[in-house]
């Protein structure tokens, strides 16, 4: 485990001593820095605020792709989001009818998102008034 110690003079002096033996009797003195604790990987993401508010600028904080994707940063975090959901993008918007398409840019995503978020991107948009469809991905669309 990392956490930061205390050293005696003895320490200090066998460490100097070691360091001496390797490197040469021209090093006179040792500097002990204290340990920075590592940051984690919540601590690195910026905060969620921030995060939403690039992807508001980058969907239109009145989309309802924005929004949708709002609810869902706020259920399952930024990561989540980053690793699945940027992936999808909206192919058509039907307002008439209120209903969104939306397709992922590789099968696999597609499949993960069938099997672990339809059902979450269903109440997501669900709660904006509409309706949505992942659409199947195949590499004819590519064409």
């Amino acid at each position: 485990m990392l956490k930061n110690i205390t050293l005696t003079e003895c320490d200090r002096s066998k460490i100097l001593q070691a360091v001496q033996d390797v490197y040469g009797y021209e090093i006179q003195e040792l500097q002990v820095t204290p340990f920075e604790q590592l940051k984690t990987v919540s601590q690195k993401q910026i905060n969620e605020e921030e995060y939403l508010l690039n992807l508001s600028k980058q969907l239109g904080s009145n989309s309802t792709w924005y929004k949708v994707r709002e609810s869902l940063v706020t259920c399952y975090g930024q990561a989540i989001d980053k690793s699945w959901f940027s992936k999808l993008e909206v192919i058509n918007e039907d307002s008439v009818n209120k209903k969104i398409f939306i397709k992922a840019k590789t099968e696999f995503e597609d499949s993960y998102i069938r099997e672990n978020y339809l059902k979450d991107l269903e109440s997501a948009f669900k709660a904006q008034g509409f309706s949505f469809e992942l659409v199947k991905f195949s590499n004819f669309n590519k064409i």
